[in-house]
């Protein structure tokens, strides 16, 4: 007698029950892998910070100082400076610190491509006589040691020169001056602003106890298709009173590619150029810090105000040890 096999193949309803499981298995596992890929980004983006700060240590080993914020013709005057009034937007202005290390980071060919005597532009498309110059060209060009991986910027202009890693400029409740806006806001009580040259010696506190770069998901658009576009290679803008500004009597400089610890990490909806004073990335709950002494920690977006604006203070004698990042 001859028994026919039979072939047993999935019903629709036990089809429909095997793709309902694997629906239930993937949600149950994208969190982890969503939470698996942060932390990678993140930890990369600590690896640039690392980076970073090594070279600035680098600059300063061999030049006996820190790298200044930004280098401007005109000098340094504690009445005064907060201004850096020339009457032409960015005429004044010279390379800043991330130009400077360049040849810190192995990146020798990029910095030769730049003419440190000649201006730089802070803000494109305000860049007066800067837009003329060698150094408008190679301030557009991306460079992605200063993009952070999780950064909102980091894929949305392909060929834009973002930046995510600021230098700290000093900090507290309220700074030096400001220009017509609060957000125009100059500290000098940290280790890096208009022709500084801070010496890690220097450093009162000790380099354990003081931010010397962190995070910045705050910078400009450097979209290049209209006004406030940044850059990697941004300058300090410096610009008196303009024909024509909406600064009418006061000063339109700002100090780009610095921060000041005054608000609150990750600090939402803050208002105009809140770059100047609000250090933040997008990883959850804090941002990447590298102290003075090189070592990069994760600041927690909850951290103690007061202990975090004495952070970025050079010689205020605060903490004196035990804050918690």
């Amino acid at each position: 007698m001859n028994h026919t096999a039979r072939r047993h193949g999935l019903t629709l309803v036990e089809l429909l029950a095997v793709i309902a499981i694997v629906a239930v298995l993937v949600a149950f596992l994208m969190p982890a892998v969503q939470s698996a890929r942060e932390l990678a980004r993140r930890t990369q983006c600590a690896n640039n910070l690392k980076q970073l700060s090594l070279a600035v240590l680098g600059f300063e080993s061999s030049n006996g100082h820190l790298p200044a914020g930004a280098v401007t013709t005109l000098p340094l005057d504690p009445v005064n400076n907060c201004a850096l009034q020339t009457g032409v937007q960015n005429v004044s202005s010279r390379a800043p610190w991330t130009v400077l290390i360049l040849p810190f980071l192995e990146e020798s060919a990029r910095y030769n491509r730049f003419q440190l005597d000649r201006p730089f532009f802070g803000f494109w498309t305000d860049n007066g006589a800067a837009q003329s110059t060698p150094n408008d060209a190679a301030q557009k060009e991306r460079c992605d040691r200063y993009v952070c991986p999780s950064s909102r910027r980091s894929n949305a202009w392909t060929a834009a020169a973002a930046i995510n890693y600021y230098a700290c400029q000093g900090g507290g409740p309220t700074p030096k001056c400001t220009g017509d806006s609060p957000g125009r806001a100059f500290f000098y009580n940290g280790l890096f602003f208009n022709n500084s040259t801070i010496r890690i010696a220097s450093i009162r506190d000790g380099a354990s106890n003081v931010i010397m770069l962190g995070e910045t998901d705050y910078a400009p658009s450097p979209s290049w298709s209209g006004l406030w576009g940044g850059s990697w290679a941004s300058s300090f803008r410096t610009a008196g009173t303009v024909a024509g500004s909406s600064c009418g009597g006061h000063s339109c400089s700002i100090p780009i590619g610095v921060c000041g610890t005054m608000n609150p990490i990750n600090q939402p909806n803050i208002g105009d150029l809140s770059f100047t004073t609000t250090f933040g990335s997008s990883h959850p709950g804090g941002c990447s810090i590298a102290l003075a002494d090189g070592s990069i920690h994760f600041f927690s977006e909850t951290i103690d105000l007061a202990a975090y604006r004495s952070l970025g203070v050079r010689n205020d004698g605060l903490p004196l040890g035990g804050w918690l990042p």
